[in-house]
């Protein structure tokens, strides 16, 4: 019998909750009507600040601070300019002009359809906004996400308080089209809308009452709570009164985002792996250079445990290094008839066999028998750790035979192949697997096998493999 011992653990790019710990506190502890803890419920299982989207937008007066990824997130969308090339101000409060451009330009990206142009909604007060901030105010006014403040005036130049955001970001992802994992489907096992998304009857804000909100602003705020999009200002408060200001506010939108289809442009990757799944998913997802989804595109993906000699000194893959992320592609790092291509939201998700050791993935598209160059070749890039052990949760049989097959003792290699693992019984720290392995002494015969894997207490992993006919 074989023994391989180890922890598992996840470590790199995952982009789960990027910016979820930034500028507001952690969230207080919330205690329901019998004192249970509650958690956040909805959290996205991805996020829309990956790859370019994470790169410097040069606003010099955001370097260091705690809202740093979440501005440069926006700048790449285009959401923001900034207040100059080189300044954003993001300790400025944030006016409902300057919110209404935010909005509307984030839902062209996360799949909210505004009419443009829009339809005039009657307010006497905006002449003196731009001509794009007074069709984001009629656009978001007609559809519902920003109404104005009466009838006839949308009070342009009133700040925004952390309530009236709350509202509005709740309106805003009621109409935005859901992304991968969005809504936390996940954790509900079946595909979620926002209006399947309750916010629980219990406080975990101490300062939200009759007094302080109405109730329409008190469920909004209780829904972005659980989807992740907001957090307190500390000790059980919410401070609904409080002014947004713009690092603020680029936190909440980019924490909406996530639950919707935005994400930059070109190619990006991202996993959930640890995050309660059974195997190691991942998600490429193509947007062109407007950040619209690409459809049917073919996208290569390879990986290696050896990052530093993956590819040779002219670029191109080093085929000994590199290996064919399970059935995608006919020739590894060469785009080909086989590779998979996007869904029609510019989406390709599959799974990731648990390989031993530091993991680097690459994802890139191109031209039919296009060859991969490391020097020229756009590139989305993931790289994690998984030692050799994980919770027997996320085992399968399809998991534990590649284990076996690694092996190098003499008695294993007489061990060619494994066919159709099928897993026979689960207990809390066993699964039993049965297949028809490929065995030979001298040549090559077909034996049935039994093979059984389990983790001990400790974690470690152990496995046993028998044949069921004489050898």
């Amino acid at each position: 019998m074989a023994r391989v011992l180890g922890r598992v653990w996840l470590t790199g790019l995952l982009m789960l909750g990027l910016v979820a710990g930034l500028l507001e506190t952690a969230p207080p502890v919330a205690m329901g009507m019998h004192g249970e803890e509650e958690d956040i419920d909805f959290a996205p299982l991805y996020s829309a600040c990956v790859g370019v989207a994470t790169e410097s937008a040069v606003f010099e007066d955001t370097v260091g601070i705690e809202a740093e990824d979440a501005i440069n997130c926006l700048s790449h969308y285009g959401i923001t300019t900034g207040r100059s090339e080189w300044l954003y101000a993001p300790g400025e409060s944030v006016l409902r002009w300057q919110m209404a451009l935010f909005l509307a330009r984030a839902a062209l990206v996360a799949g909210v359809v505004l009419r443009n142009p829009a339809e005039d909604q009657d307010f006497t007060d905006i002449g003196a906004v731009s001509k794009e901030a007074r069709n984001a105010i009629n656009g978001l006014a007609h559809e519902g996400i920003m109404p104005g403040t009466s009838q006839t005036t949308f009070s342009p130049n009133a700040s925004v308080t952390r309530g009236s955001m709350a509202v509005l970001l709740d309106a805003f992802l009621a109409k935005a089209t859901p992304g991968i994992g969005a809504f936390g489907n996940m954790y509900a096992g079946v595909e979620e809308t926002y209006k399947d998304v309750k916010s629980d009857n219990f406080s975990v804000f101490n300062d939200l009452n009759a007094n302080t909100v109405s109730l329409n602003m008190y469920d909004a705020i209780y829904r972005i709570y659980e989807l992740g999009v907001t957090k307190g200002v500390g000790d059980h408060q919410f401070n609904p009164e409080g002014l947004v200001t713009r690092g603020q506010m680029a936190l909440f939108i980019t924490r909406a985002l996530a639950h919707t289809v935005a994400r930059p442009a070109g190619v990006s990757i991202q996993s959930d792996y640890g995050a309660g799944s059974s195997n190691a998913p991942l998600i490429v997802s193509v947007r062109d250079v407007f950040l619209q989804p690409v459809a049917d595109e073919r996208v290569d993906l390879f990986l290696s445990t050896d990052l530093d000699n993956a590819f040779k000194s002219d670029g191109l893959c080093d085929t000994t290094k590199v290996t064919r992320v399970g059935d995608i592609g006919q020739r590894v790092c060469q785009i080909d008839t086989r590779d998979r291509t996007t869904d029609a939201s510019g989406n390709l998700e599959l799974s990731l066999q648990l390989i031993e050791g530091e993991v680097t993935v690459w994802a890139w598209t191109g031209n039919r028998d296009e060859k991969f160059d490391f020097d020229d070749t756009s590139v989305a890039q993931f790289t994690f750790v998984i030692p050799v052990t994980t919770p027997l949760l996320y085992w399968s049989c399809e998991k534990l035979i590649p284990l076996v097959l690694d092996l190098s003792s003499e008695e294993h290699n007489r061990i060619l192949k494994i066919y159709d693992p099928v897993e026979v019984s689960r207990t809390d720290d066993r699964i039993e697997c049965r297949g028809e392995a490929l065995w030979s002494r001298s040549g090559s015969e077909r034996y049935p096998l039994r093979f059984y894997g389990w983790v001990d207490e400790d974690g470690d992993f152990f496995y046993v493999y028998q044949s069921l006919e004489s050898r």
